[in-house]
């Protein structure tokens, strides 16, 4: 859905550039979701993922190059916008939130931690 909805979004990547973003984020999808439904990695209200329970060194490295993909087409469509990526961030935290599964762990606007 996240990546989905990013395509639209990202006009300003070179197509390679969009290409190989979009490669990336759709192929680590997957482990992502499943670390979500495991409880380790929950969604926070800036629109990125965050740890909820230990990662291992690999887990972790994926977490931040998804981190750093959403950070720059966040950049992006703020530069589009003419607006800031955190206020981006946290616009797509609130769709995040709507359209995730139950029983991963999302913060709320207030910093509150809660299982969906």
């Amino acid at each position: 859905m996240f990546l989905a909805s990013l395509i639209f979004f990202t006009p300003s990547l070179s197509a390679t550039e969009d290409i190989t973003v979009r490669r990336r984020m759709s192929e680590r999808l997957p482990t992502l979701d499943a670390l979500k439904l495991s409880g380790h990695l929950g969604e926070n209200n800036l629109g990125y993922l965050e740890e909820r329970k230990e990662l291992t060194p690999e887990q972790a490295v994926l977490v931040a190059a998804e981190n750093g993909d959403r950070k720059t087409i966040y950049s992006i469509i703020a530069i589009k916008t003419y607006t800031t990526g955190k206020l981006i961030g946290q616009h797509r935290a609130r769709i995040l939130s709507e359209r995730s599964l139950k029983g991963v762990w999302l913060q709320s606007e207030n910093g509150e931690w809660r299982k969906k």
